[in-house]
């Protein structure tokens, strides 16, 4: 009754109450469970998730939190906060009904730990994908129990084959319905023609390597919204990037880069084989270095909880494999997860991603050091419990938090762009309900009425002692068949404004509304919804339906 309210309240407000510079006015909060606010400042939490495991390789889970320490460029910090998470997916009450014409995109699932399958299909070959994606539709019909589980698929771009379940009926299902089909395109680039992707290593065409990033950067933002350790399994026979930190010691901190392995031509021209030396800066042919983009997307991935692991699509017997599988151990440990391979039976390292994942401790501190100079900064976690092994996140980039959103800028566009595109997966950063509601004759519009909750919202603390909050919400309207009718570049509204203490008390207490207006012709259409956050860069959508008579 409370969403009913709160959206009806926000239908009567008038079009000419939204500015580009006034204070929204709020409206019903959501019965839903809240996030913590945030209030931004230069601080940050680090959140650390440990797997623990026996001699045995069996987890350990009767730990304390006097069993650990936790060390920063080697000094102690003290815990803010620590809890063991089990692999049991929490009940919670049930999700309220919303009306026909309410959406939202507020995660469904509330399992402390969630799963991510990844189908490479840009690196490597055809045949291996097929049997990579047979022997995943295997685990999946063995009747296995697993965690709330989703499928995405990489090709050009990155493709959401099935949302978060346990059903594991369903993910077998979505996946028969997206069959690999010969020889990958990226950007237009027959994949088949790169030198390395038929010499049993990968291949490292700019192409391949900037969507590759691409994806793993969408994926971050994507898992950012959810709770809790998420474990990406990656599924490829070609890992074209290293999330590996070399460096040395500089007084507390570390300078480090992250690079990417590349095959370059040995003896007689040889391609696939490592460089003397170890690892290289992946600088293509271009003259492009992606050191400083990997090392965003490292970031980006371990502040999201996501730890990798790869799972190598190639089996056993694969010739000059040694630059793909240390690049698989180098994301493993650097996140915290497993690296597979040497194997047939792919579906068993699936599996033990799955068992690996789910069981673990949460550790937070806030760092003792202040100096946000954009140093890496390496963690260590150590318990006096013997013989246990701990495998967690090596370490985050102390990056000052108003100089990542101007580096983060230029790629915002383009990202809530993809975000916004018929066939996206949702994005969960900036939660929100919306009300689709077509003309009640022809002379009127349709209308999107969005209920932000303001608790996924950041407020930036100014000189002033106001909070002030900078949201945008957009819509864009597709086709039945996906065809975009409507750019949401053309269908945006934005509003910013500082709150007064009265007001930004008020607002917590209730919803934040954004309102758009359509002139559609009649016909059916499917909306894209999306709220960006300009304080914090994130965003969230959403899709809905909309039959205007």
């Amino acid at each position: 009754m409370r969403l009913l309210i709160g959206l009806l309240l926000i239908s009567m407000l008038p079009a000419g109450s939204y500015s580009q510079a006034g204070s929204p006015s709020p409206s019903t909060p959501p019965t839903q469970q809240e996030p913590k606010t945030v209030l931004k400042a230069t601080t940050r939490l680090v959140v650390v998730d440990v797997v623990a495991t026996d001699s045995q390789g069996a987890p350990v889970t009767d730990l304390k939190e006097s069993d650990f320490v936790v060390m920063e460029d080697g000094k102690p910090q003290r815990l803010g906060s620590f809890s063991f998470q089990g692999s049991v997916t929490k009940a919670g009450p049930p999700a309220a009904q919303l009306p026909q014409n309410v959406v939202t995109n507020v995660p469904r699932s509330s399992s402390n730990s969630l799963n991510v399958v990844l189908l490479d299909r840009i690196n490597g070959e055809s045949n291996n994908r097929i049997y990579a994606q047979d022997r995943l539709v295997k685990f999946l019909e063995s009747g296995v129990a697993v965690e709330p589980t989703a499928i995405f698929i990489m090709e050009k771009k990155l493709t959401l084959v099935h949302d978060f379940t346990s059903d594991t009926k369903a993910l077998k299902d979505a996946l028969n319905s997206v069959r690999p089909t010969g020889v990958s395109r990226v950007l237009g680039v027959d994949v088949a023609a790169s030198p390395y992707a038929t010499k049993g290593d990968f291949h490292t065409d700019e192409n391949s390597i900037e969507a590759t990033l691409r994806s793993l950067k969408l994926l971050a933002r994507t898992l950012s919204g959810y709770p809790g350790r998420k474990n990406l399994i990656w599924v490829s026979e070609a890992f074209p990037v290293s999330l590996m930190i070399e460096g040395f010691p500089q007084g507390s901190s570390l300078n480090t880069m992250i690079v990417a392995r590349q095959p370059v031509p040995g003896a007689g021209g040889q391609q696939g084989l490592i460089a003397p030396g170890g690892p290289q800066s992946l600088v293509l042919g271009s003259g492009k270095s992606y050191a400083e983009e990997l090392a965003k997307i490292a970031d980006a991935l371990m502040d999201a909880h996501v730890a990798l692991y790869p799972v190598d699509a190639a089996g056993v017997g694969s010739a000059n494999r040694q630059a793909a599988q240390s690049n698989m151990r180098d994301m493993a440990d650097r996140t915290g997860g497993r690296a597979f391979y040497n194997r047939n039976d792919i579906e068993v390292g699936i599996g033990s991603s799955i068992n690996d994942g789910s069981i673990y401790y949460a550790l937070s501190y806030y760092p003792e050091n202040h100096v946000w100079d954009g140093h890496f900064r390496r963690i260590e976690v150590k318990t006096s419990r013997p013989d246990v092994t701990l495998r967690y996140r090596m370490g985050y980039y102390a990056l000052n938090p108003e100089d990542s959103a101007r580096w983060d800028s230029a790629d915002l566009a383009q990202e809530f762009t993809y975000a916004m595109e018929f066939d996206s997966p949702l994005f969960t950063g900036v939660r929100f309900q919306a009300m689709v509601t077509p003309p009640a004759d022809r002379n009127q519009k349709s209308t999107v009425i969005f209920a932000i909750d303001p608790h996924t919202m950041t407020f930036e603390n100014k000189d002033d002692g106001l909070q002030h909050v900078a949201i945008t919400c957009s819509v864009a309207v597709y086709s039945e068949k996906g065809n975009l009718i409507k750019n949401p570049k053309d269908e945006t509204t934005s509003l910013s404004g500082p709150l007064k203490p009265d007001e930004y008390q008020k607002l917590m207490r209730q919803y934040f509304p954004c309102k758009r207006t359509l002139d559609l012709k009649p016909g059916k259409y499917t909306l894209r919804l999306g709220a960006v956050d300009m304080n914090s860069h994130l965003f969230g959508t959403s899709n809905a339906s909309l039959v205007v008579p």
